[in-house]
């Protein structure tokens, strides 16, 4: 399989998809990952009111040229919750490249609002690549974010999600699958929970229409949304919040999917399912860091991925 670090380093500093031809047909998960590209976005939603999202934090890489590429959401006043695919692709050798940054407080990813930079991430250590499951992360700003009307961190709900429930997906991008350029105004979309036996079938026999290989749903540790055909999320949205409408709490995070609102579900990341990890990355940097330290020391393993970066 291709290498997956070759793959982040030709999109981050070329902005394109890689082919497909140097993967195995069956495991080529591309298709699902370019939820990170910066072409696509939310499809058949609606622009988000001013204000309504304080907590939506856009990633982009890039100085006085920035290229958007994840959403994320605010959790604390230094810790932002985005998904673990997204994370990966801009950590190389132990470090976060040093061109991204965060924006949070406006609805034009481009201006406004404030722009920080991180100094430390971490992937679920469980994080799987090949299977697009325990997809989440964290990323640790520089310094703490003042706090305004406009910026603030989204609750957590840890309560068990069902089917039938009033969510709402907010991102940036496009509100049609062709249209291009992509706006760089913040979408929701409105949808609903589905039952997570319609949701397994729903993917199989989408990827069997296809002829592609999808990663199995684990209903366990992902929610299942879907509007209709014209509606769902596309390439660009990974991270993202997922909000329970009445609530307004965060119950997922946008991980993968088919693009682009072709009538297939929606897959996120069960945000009740990591309640601990997340708990504990809340208390960056020192407590996470040295506990996911000595983990991966008793694993005997020198990866970097699953550890925090703080320099």
């Amino acid at each position: 399989m291709w290498n997956f670090i070759v793959w982040k380093q030709l999109f981050l500093y070329n902005c394109i998809i890689i082919s497909a031809s140097s993967v195995s047909a069956k495991r080529d998960l591309s298709i699902f990952f370019e939820h990170v590209s910066p072409r696509f976005h939310i499809v058949g939603g609606t622009p988000s009111d001013p204000g309504s999202a304080p907590y939506m934090v856009a990633l982009s890489l890039g100085g006085t040229v920035k290229s958007f590429f994840c959403g994320g959401s605010l959790i604390t006043t230094e810790t932002v919750l985005t998904a673990g695919h997204c994370v990966e692709a801009v950590h190389f050798g132990g470090r976060l490249i040093p061109s991204l940054h965060g924006t949070v407080g406006t609805n034009h990813w481009m201006r406004g609002g404030v722009t920080f930079g991180f100094r430390g991430n971490v992937t679920h250590p469980q994080y799987s690549h090949d299977e697009i499951k325990n997809d989440l992360g964290m990323l640790l700003a520089a310094a703490p974010i003042h706090l305004t009307n406009l910026i603030q961190p989204v609750p957590l709900s840890y309560d068990l999600i069902g089917e039938n429930v009033p969510v709402k997906a907010t991102g940036w991008g496009k509100t049609r699958a062709n249209s291009s350029p992509h706006s760089e105004v913040l979408i929701d979309l409105y949808t609903s929970t589905i039952q997570s036996s319609t949701c397994v079938l729903d993917v199989q026999k989408t990827a069997m229409d296809l002829g592609i290989y999808a990663p199995p749903v684990d209903p366990a540790h992902e929610i299942c949304t879907f509007h209709s055909p014209g509606h769902g999320m596309c390439n660009g949205d990974s991270g993202s919040a997922l909000l329970r409408r009445d609530s307004l709490q965060q119950v997922g995070i946008v991980s993968w999917g088919f693009p682009c609102a072709i009538g297939a579900p929606d897959m996120y990341t069960r945000v009740s399912a990591y309640r601990d990890f997340i708990e504990d990355g809340k208390k960056l940097p020192s407590h996470f860091f040295i506990r996911n330290l000595q983990k991966q020391q008793n694993k005997n393993t020198q990866n970097p991925d699953n550890i925090f970066y703080v320099p």
